[in-house]
């Protein structure tokens, strides 16, 4: 049995990422001083969800899409017994365990990933990093910007006292060790090594012994590109993005805008203040941690542009932005110490005729037994575009067992490539009982040149033989036309007055009480929609989203409850909000037959008053 466990609650915005990042790539420097890092991916989320009656309700299993319950338990199981092994296995005095999702599991669980802790070592150590009020906001309204939230609602606060309360009751307070996340508070202003110092190791033995790599993933934004990313914000008010789908699309933008350093207004910190009063005063009382900040309020910085401008340049760049080709992305290099990959060699030299083979062959070295060896090839072209990939997985091979030392590995590759440079690249994945770990991936370890004597007739980059030919579409597709939209569309819902500019959601039951199914197909689906109309009129005054059909169909005489998102004008006024359904590139339903009847609800759309 391990004489302790170090279980880190990587409370958001603290270095989580940072200390996970250098235990990983240590881990062999910390087998040496008697401290396991279980070798389960960067942190140990997963672990969590073994302990949950319902794994479904937990963040990281929410945030990976995880959500059979029958398949996670599965998957559970198989985790916890490699983390269980692993340290029954080891002679490693500490063990350590971190993850930002440990801070937000339910107390049941709680108690139950405690059993299990006890059940391999002696003593259970609670470290958490609480970060003071103002810089904490300061960094996670940059967060928020980068993804997309909306940056004061609510005001952002860390639910210290929440985390604090749920540990104190399942491990007890004398477990916990509350460290203030600050640099004047932390040996040379580096969590990593105040992290490690806890585990028994020097600040100078670190220093010497460690590779503790600065990544700046996660610098905050300055003041301006805060406020565009607000403005891209409210350009997709009317179809909101996904936080990854927001961040993907305009996170390496934001990053490039220069300017100056946020800052919040004395208004806005003194929001926070009130907001996180509980939590300072639970930190100073139980733990004497001086959370409070003052020396990073000050003006709020402001920009020459005015919200008007923003919005008016937000919305170009986003129709400059989608007029274009979709950029290829290419995956980082990955290294790892459990396989460490020497030059290729390419054995027909770096040009080559097209339809030649060529040969390519890469000696690495293994650290420890591998389960499962993936080898991996990807070439790419000089656009960085994807022109071929495979893998021993999928051409049927299978290398197990594969012992430490060194090996070997030759591809063999036809060149049947247009005439062009390209690069070669390589990975290697040991697949495991469930799930997989990336051992190392190179986009580009060499380059060669494919080169063509005979001329083609044809236009492009790539000669292609090619035949064309021409079928009419069965006249039975054009079922899929509503031709009969009898029916109805009610919600339960009694709007009357609304804010400018609000996003809700409104509960809708749809019935087709026609003879024909409504089925719509790719090019003509059939959209829930909503329009914002002119009470007096009838007049459109704008025309808000669609939101798809669940399951894109509705069987006639059937009736299916759902919900659509709609957001409100940004003009106070009276309007009408007709909610209906249209079957795109054919007809509005409430047009097209006077037998279907929209919802209609009268709207008040009124501004909230200001102090």
């Amino acid at each position: 049995m391990t004489r302790q466990i170090i279980l880190h609650i990587g409370l958001d915005k603290t270095g989580s990422t940072a200390i996970q990042r250098a235990c990983a790539d240590n881990r062999l420097v910390l087998l040496e001083n008697s401290i396991l890092y279980p070798d389960a991916d960067d942190a140990h989320g997963q672990l969590g969800s073994c302990f949950y009656a319902d794994p479904t309700e937990y963040i990281h299993n929410i945030e990976l899409c995880r959500n059979d319950p029958a398949q996670i338990s599965i998957e559970d199981g198989h985790y916890r017994d490699r983390i269980f092994s692993e340290i029954k296995g080891s002679n490693a005095q500490t063990v350590i365990l971190s993850s930002e999702a440990f801070g937000f599991m339910h107390e049941p669980a709680l108690w139950q990933f405690r059993n299990f802790l006890t059940s391999v070592s002696e003593r259970v150590r609670i470290v958490l990093y609480c970060r003071p009020i103002i810089s904490y906001a300061t960094s996670a309204l940059s967060q928020r910007a980068r993804t997309g939230r909306p940056l004061w609602s609510p005001p952002p606060v860390q639910e210290i006292r929440t985390v604090l309360e749920a540990y104190e009751r399942v491990f007890g307070r004398e477990s916990i060790n509350a460290r203030r996340f600050s640099r004047d508070n932390l040996p040379e202003g580096d969590v990593r090594l105040d992290f490690f110092s806890l585990c028994g190791l020097s600040p100078e033995h670190v220093q010497r012994s460690m590779q503790l790599q600065n990544r700046p993933d996660n610098a905050a934004l300055t003041t301006e590109a805060i406020l565009f990313a607000e403005a891209l914000r409210r350009s997709h008010a009317h179809q909101p993005l996904r936080e990854s789908e927001f961040s993907l699309k305009y996170d390496p933008l934001l990053q490039s805008i220069p300017g100056g350093t946020y800052r919040l207004s004395p208004q806005q910190a003194e929001d926070v203040e009130i907001a996180a009063r509980e939590h300072i005063a639970y930190a100073t009382d139980y733990y004497r941690l001086d959370l409070c900040d003052t020396s990073v309020r000050g003006k709020e910085t402001s920009t020459s542009f005015s919200v008007t401008a923003l919005d008016a340049i937000a919305a170009a760049y986003r129709q400059v932005l989608e007029s274009m080709p979709e950029p290829v992305r290419v995956q980082p290099d990955i290294t790892t110490q459990d396989l460490i990959v020497g030059p290729v060699e390419l054995t027909e030299g770096d040009e080559v005729q097209y339809g030649q083979i060529i040969t390519l062959r890469i000696e690495f070295y293994v650290t420890r037994a591998l389960q499962n060896l993936e080898l991996g090839i990807h070439i790419f072209d000089e656009a960085k575009r994807w022109a071929f990939g495979t893998n021993t997985r999928l051409l049927g091979h299978k290398f197990t067992d594969v012992p430490p030392g060194r090996h070997c590995v030759t591809h063999h590759v036809v060149a049947n490539l247009p005439i062009g440079s390209y690069s070669a690249g390589f990975a290697f994945t040991e697949r495991l009982p469930v799930g997989e770990k990336q051992l190392a991936w190179f986009d580009a370890l060499c380059n060669f040149r494919v080169t063509r004597e005979e001329d083609q007739l044809f236009a492009g980059y790539a000669y292609l033989p090619t035949e064309i030919t021409l079928s009419s579409t069965p006249p039975a597709a054009d079922r899929a036309i509503v031709h009969d939209a009898s029916g109805r569309l009610e919600t339960s819902e009694r709007l009357s007055v609304l804010a400018p500019n609000q996003s809700l959601s409104v509960p809708l039951t749809i019935h087709n009480n026609g003879m024909q199914d409504w089925l719509g197909d790719f090019f003509r689906p059939i959209s829930i929609a909503y329009r914002w109309l002119e009470p007096a009129t009838g007049r459109v005054l704008i025309e808000g989203g669609r939101s798809a059909l669940p399951q894109g169909r509705l069987a006639a005489g059937c009736l299916l409850q759902t919900s659509l998102n709609i957001t409100t004008p940004n003009t106070p006024g009276a309007y009408t909000l007709l909610i209906t359904l249209v079957q795109e590139r054919v007809a509005w339903f409430d047009r097209l037959s006077s037998s279907f009847q929209p919802t209609r609800l009268d709207i008040s759309i009124e501004a909230t008053p200001t102090d």
